[in-house]
């Protein structure tokens, strides 16, 4: 028995075990409360820790501390989140005749001394700080093994929310690189430990990480990320090694975190734009859907109109120097209010070690859409790239690596434009029976060689999805090729080109026998600059000098800040966006659609609207 000057309340079969614990007979004064079977209530002048008994284990914790974010509501948000469905949780704090009969004499003893163990690091100068601040433990009763799930506070908590965080220009401080070509200011790899430290604490935690698995010389890893209950959002990493593939899946889970929906206070307001015009981008420049497709029976978008009601949310633009208003359906991309505008996919969107690394990487994947879809609708001949194994290693090496483990041949093109981005389109073909005649995508970096290694390992993850898609759903093929709106999900812009006749339509690809070297896709000089914000202001004056505003919504939560991280969505109006389902494509109003072709010296002069061509594009 301790004299610790704690005081136990509460019911239940923990409760004789806790109170021979400790001395305080349950008077006053007490610094800590210790609450039995029971949540702990919101944050007072005096701590409390709740202990409570679920069906095959008992929970202790969090410390709830006034003044500290981290309390009862946002453990049990986070693990009802967590779990595969919320109910599991009621079920696991139901009482239980089965469950009772596991808490013995020694496992109630097992409890205390956990709980008198957070007491003393709570009460006693030089021995904490608590196990159980920002974290839960878990006594497995089977065993008496202890399991620490640490938790990041709710930001929607009403108790721990943190105050709202004004729109402000991005600070774009000075970040030396760890060399020229080396664009993440830490490597991916280096990150995991950190990262799991972060999100992958078990029961309370928000990323669980599945078994790798390698494919095409390839590690594919999943990181499911826990966005409310019941619903989760999934990111991969695809690297030769296990460790950057599950840092990467990590980065990705969380980029679509931000992405998806607000998670954070963001000044949002809702308004016609006509009231605010003055400091609104027009939705039109991000490119809608002409007039007719409104008409359209179930048709889930609404036109724009200055009387429109809207959510309006800050950028920042870079074209204008100043904070500029965009439509809110086009800054997340699974908004669940409306109106709804268009669709938005992910494009955009990055997590970085600081703000400018976020937005190097978002304004990357900005220019790779761009350039694939312009290559497709426009029908671009484009040149076919050349790896040389002593020049390109690393590409060269996973290009080489994806065919010999999968049977396919992997073509490359320099599909870059006026953005200046070096930007690839990788084409895997094979002719063997009963396998996709392609599978392709595209790839974009500011080294080259990244893109292919990029590609590569997005192929060897792709390949073996086709590949089963088009085993058990090819019977869609003739209705897609014959009402090429049947192309609804992700996968069925795959699945189309599975088949060999319409693998055809790839064939103005490399059509004119042109090639380039690794080395000098795109034509301009690479950017390999000594600090990561030049590198970012280089690409800026690039799109600024194909006519393109970079407008930057900054995505950043407090899920992310508990890692050091930032996240970001890009924007570029007049650019290209990416969307799947061939009825949701975006191309109405986009006057680059039809001139760049002529700018690139592809054309003797602009496309006419008929000369597009509005296939169903072929990235899964």
């Amino acid at each position: 028995m301790t004299d610790l000057p704690v005081r136990v309340v509460g019911a239940g079969p923990l409760l004789p075990a806790l109170r021979a614990t400790f001395s305080n007979p349950g008077s006053d004064p007490a610094e800590l409360i210790v609450s039995v079977g029971q949540a702990a209530p919101s944050p007072a002048a005096t701590p409390v820790l709740a202990v409570r008994a679920e069906r095959g284990r008992v929970a202790v914790g969090p410390m709830v501390t006034a003044g500290v974010p981290g309390c009862d509501r946002c453990a049990d948000s986070r693990r009802r989140r967590a779990a595969d469905d919320p109910r599991v949780l009621d079920l696991l704090r139901e009482p239980a005749p089965a469950a009772a009969s596991w808490l013995t004499a020694l496992a109630a003893d097992a409890v205390a001394a956990v709980v008198l163990d957070e007491a003393t690091r709570q009460l006693v100068p030089g021995t904490g700080p608590p196990r159980t601040r920002g974290a839960m433990l878990f006594v497995e009763l089977a065993d008496l093994t202890v399991e620490r799930s640490a938790f990041i506070p709710d930001p929607a908590c009403p108790v721990c929310a943190p105050p709202p965080v004004p729109a402000a220009a991005p600070e774009l401080t000075g970040q030396p690189k760890r060399s020229p070509t080396a664009y993440r200011l830490r490597p991916a790899a280096a990150e995991l430990d950190r990262l799991r430290a972060s999100y992958v604490t078990g029961p309370a935690g928000l990323i669980r990480l599945s078994a790798p698995v390698a494919a095409g010389g390839m590690v594919t890893t999943e990181a499911i990320a826990a966005i409310g209950e019941s619903d989760s959002i999934s990111g991969f990493g695809h690297h030769r090694d296990a460790v950057a593939s599950a840092a990467a899946a990590i980065f990705e889970a969380m980029e679509r975190f931000g992405g998806m929906a607000a998670g954070r206070p963001t000044g949002a307001i809702r308004a016609g734009y006509r009231e605010v015009a003055d400091r609104a981008v027009p939705p039109e420049l991000f490119g809608l859907y002409p007039a007719d497709r409104y008409t359209e029976l179930d048709f889930p978008y609404q036109p724009f109109t200055e009387q429109l009601e809207l959510g309006w949310v800050p950028g920042y633009s870079f074209g204008e120097q100043r904070t500029v208003l965009i439509p809110e359906s086009l800054a997340y991309y699974r908004l669940r209010r409306g109106p709804l505008l268009a669709l938005t996919a992910s494009s955009g969107c990055a997590v970085g070690a600081n703000v400018t690394e976020a937005i190097l990487h978002a304004l990357v994947e900005v220019a790779e859409r761009d350039a694939f879809l312009l290559a497709w609708h426009t029908r671009l001949t484009v040149p076919r790239i050349r790896l040389d194994a002593r020049a390109d290693p690393a590409a060269a090496a996973a290009i080489e690596a994806l065919q010999a483990r999968t049977g396919y041949r992997v073509e490359l093109f320099d599909i870059t434009v006026d953005t200046g981005v070096p930007s690839i389109w990788a084409v895997a073909r094979t002719d063997q029976p009963g396998h996709p005649s392609v599978v392709c995508t595209a790839a974009a970096h500011l080294d080259p060689g990244a893109a292919v290694v990029k590609a590569a390992g997005e192929l060897a993850m792709l390949i073996p999805l086709v590949t089963a898609d088009y085993e058990t759903r090819r019977w869609r093929i003739p209705l897609m090729v014959e009402r090429p709106a049947y192309v609804r999900r992700m996968a069925d812009h795959g699945l189309l080109f599975a088949d060999p006749d319409i693998a055809r339509r790839l064939d103005h690809l490399g059509a004119d026998g042109a090639e380039v070297e690794l080395a000098k896709v795109g034509g301009l000089p690479l950017i390999r600059h000594a600090d990561l914000r030049d590198d970012l202001l280089e690409v800026i004056d690039r799109f600024a000098a194909a006519g393109l505003d970079v407008i930057v919504v900054d995505q950043t939560t407090a899920e992310h800040r508990a890692a050091d991280l930032a996240c970001v969505r890009v924007l570029a109006p007049g650019t290209l966006p990416m969307t799947f389902g061939h009825d949701n494509r975006r191309l109405h109003g986009l006057p680059r659609l039809l001139s760049v072709p002529a700018l690139l010296g592809r054309r003797m002069s602009p496309l006419s609207a008929a000369e597009i061509d509005h296939h169903p594009h072929p990235m899964p």
